[in-house]
């Protein structure tokens, strides 16, 4: 798998604000990918996992295998379906740590076939991503 260039310029964004990132991949990432992910995104951990099922599937499984740090109190999910930032995203990320009476976010909901909030960008807090609701999933 290759890794495209604005999925570095996307991860580069998110660890410029202090994300520690976790790249999921369902299918082996070249070398050349994970020398260039390792190399520009500073503490990036890199996990190549069978693809089975879609985003949250990965998602489940990371944390599943206890790979978030014991300290975490958000957690941003993010996919590569998110094409940016177009600009920063900092007062976003600003807002989303200032509400502490939000447990969800996400940037986009949908109404086709029903309603959802879209998975390409969602943050949750550790009362969320810890509850036995989303444990659930």
């Amino acid at each position: 798998m290759i890794v495209d260039d604005y999925v570095i310029t996307y991860l580069e964004s998110l660890a410029g604000l202090g994300f520690k990132i976790f790249f999921i991949s369902n299918s082996p990432v070249k070398k050349e990918y994970q020398d260039l992910l390792i190399a520009t995104i500073p503490n990036c951990s890199i996990v190549e996992r069978d693809n089975q099922d879609g985003d949250f599937a990965a998602w489940k499984w990371w944390m599943d295998h206890n790979i978030i740090p014991e300290n975490t109190d958000n957690l941003l999910l993010t996919n590569d379906s998110f094409y940016g930032p177009l600009f920063p995203l900092e007062s976003i990320i600003e807002r989303m740590q200032a509400r502490t009476d939000i447990d969800f976010w996400g940037l986009t909901d949908s109404y086709q076939q029903r309603w959802y909030v879209q998975s390409y960008f969602l943050w949750l807090t550790r009362k969320v991503f810890v509850s036995d609701s989303f444990e659930r999933l």
